[in-house]
C-alpha cells in the first residue's frame, strides 16, 4: 500500500513547523510523521520538507533504538565541521611561507 498524502494545507503547516525546529528535532520530527505514514513514508516526508532521505532514516534509526545525544547538545561529541587550523598540522609554516613575499609581512626582505 502506498503512504497517504498530505493536504497541501497540511503540508505547508508541516514546512512551517519543520523549519522552527533545531537540527535534532527537525530529524525526529520528519522520523515520527514517515513512522506514521508506513511504507514509502521516508521518501514522501522527505519531499515534504525538503530534507535529505538519509535525514529521515537517522531520525528513525535515533527513535527506534533510543539512541539519544548528550543533555544540552544537538549533536553528538565531535560532530561538525573541523576547523582548518586543526585540520593541517604544519599550518603556521604554511601561513609564513605565503606570507614571506609580501611587502605588508615583517618576515619581508630586501634580497
Amino acid at each position: 500500500m502506498a503512504c497517504k498524502k498530505y493536504s497541501e494545507e497540511i503540508e505547508k503547516q508541516m514546512k512551517a513547523f519543520y523549519a522552527s525546529l533545531n537540527e535534532k528535532n527537525r530529524r525526529r520530527y520528519a522520523a515520527i510523521e514517515a513512522i506514521k505514514l508506513g511504507y514509502g513514508g521516508q521518501k514522501y516526508i522527505s519531499d515534504v520538507l525538503g530534507c535529505h532521505f538519509q535525514t529521515v532514516m537517522a531520525g528513525i534509526h535515533e527513535i527506534t533504538n533510543g539512541t539519544e545525544t548528550p543533555e544540552g547538545r544537538i549533536r553528538k561529541p565531535g560532530g561538525g565541521k573541523k576547523k582548518i587550523i586543526d585540520m593541517v598540522d604544519n599550518i603556521d609554516e604554511v601561513f609564513f611561507e605565503i606570507l614571506k613575499g609580501h611587502r605588508a609581512s615583517s618576515l619581508w626582505m630586501k634580497e
